[in-house]
């Protein structure tokens, strides 16, 4: 894992940034993930001349309910978008969450902030990842 980096920002516009994944656990819950990738909705392709590629999808903040919080509420929203970067042997190495709408359902629509970056990049190096304490 090279970095796990999660940005929030709250309605008074003071940006946190945090390395410790285990804040947000909820959000980064492999299995969580999974549906949420496996969930979204494709949006587009940018392919850059070095090989590498960009895949944009949408994720609505009622799938996103579903899947973190386990509830169904039905309610019209802008989606959440995801970005998947790809190396130029299309393996994954940088997952973006943007859930603005997502966290500012969670905050009754509060003007909170929520982006997730996940990069990665020693493909089959990492033995263990420890819980910082």
């Amino acid at each position: 894992m090279k970095a796990i980096k999660i940005i929030t920002r709250s309605y008074l516009q003071k940006n946190s940034i945090t390395d410790n994944p285990y804040l947000y656990s909820e959000y980064l819950d492999f299995t969580n993930l999974e549906k949420i990738l496996t969930s979204a909705t494709y949006d587009s392709k940018t392919e850059y001349n070095n090989g590498s590629k960009l895949y944009t999808y949408d994720i609505s903040t009622t799938t996103l309910v579903k899947i973190i919080n386990k509830e169904d509420i039905d309610i019209a929203d802008n989606p959440n978008k995801i970005i998947v970067t790809t190396n130029e042997d299309n393996e994954a190495t940088k997952f973006e969450f943007y859930l603005t709408p997502y966290v500012n359902y969670k905050d009754n629509n509060s003007s909170s902030i929520l982006n997730i970056s996940l990069e990665y990049s020693n493909f089959g190096k990492v033995e263990e990842i420890e819980n910082p304490e």
